[in-house]
């Protein structure tokens, strides 16, 4: 998250409950601004991924500092009394059971694991899907905006880009490829590979900060 829009909603929260201990959950740079990329162009973002982020030069929408771990670990320091406790998505990822448990011992809930349905929810879209949408996106601004003063007429108009969305979405396994983009827009092992060295320090810090202040756990 950009960190204005960040530190917006958390000096807002924290003037409600300051004494609040935040609990914020990592993955992995390159992992998340790749996820986060197939986000943006389902939501009918027309961008390839060097136009979204670019690790080399800066000059995309994302910016590297957005990306910087502990520069939002920071934010929450400076507006809660407690400080943040940091967890990892690989960890949820590899054993979800314990993962929970560990949660709801820090928060002093409690939980029975049995009752928790742990498949994986949301899959991701497939490459094809998401070029669908980005051929569609090239030529229809499918992107939420409000180009009326009148909120039922935006309400219908975003209506209708989400019919024409969903309906890419769900019909593009059985559109011939020839009808697709063949722009190369999802980022490359190379690309992910120099996001993940680049932000190693931030990463190798997250993990240390997090050994310093989470809890000790039981499990």
């Amino acid at each position: 998250m950009e960190y204005k829009k960040l530190e917006r909603h958390m000096r807002e929260f924290s003037s409600y409950f300051p004494n609040a201990r935040p609990i914020i959950i990592l993955r992995r740079h390159d992992e998340w601004i790749a996820s986060q990329y197939r986000r943006f162009v389902k939501s009918g973002h027309a961008f390839k991924f060097n136009e979204f982020f670019n690790v080399k030069n800066d000059n995309a929408y994302w910016e590297k500092e957005w990306l910087r771990y502990m520069g939002n670990i920071e934010i929450l320091e400076n507006y809660f009394t407690h400080k943040p406790m940091v967890f990892f998505y690989d960890d949820l990822r590899n054993d979800p059971a314990k993962f929970i448990t560990q949660l709801a011992e820090v928060m002093s809930v409690k939980v029975d694991i049995s009752d928790i349905n742990l498949s994986p929810k949301h899959a991701s879209y497939n490459e094809k899907q998401l070029r669908a949408v980005y051929t569609v996106s090239k030529r229809i601004k499918l992107v939420k905006h409000k180009p009326s003063s009148s909120k039922t007429i935006n309400v219908l108009i975003n209506l209708l880009k989400n019919s024409i969305r969903y309906t890419t979405l769900y019909t593009a396994p059985i559109i011939p490829d020839s009808w697709l983009s063949s722009d190369v827009f999802l980022p490359d092992s190379e690309e992910l590979t120099a996001i993940k060295n680049y932000f190693t320090e931030d990463w190798d810090a997250c993990r240390q900060y997090a050994g310093q202040n989470n809890p000790t756990l039981t499990v």
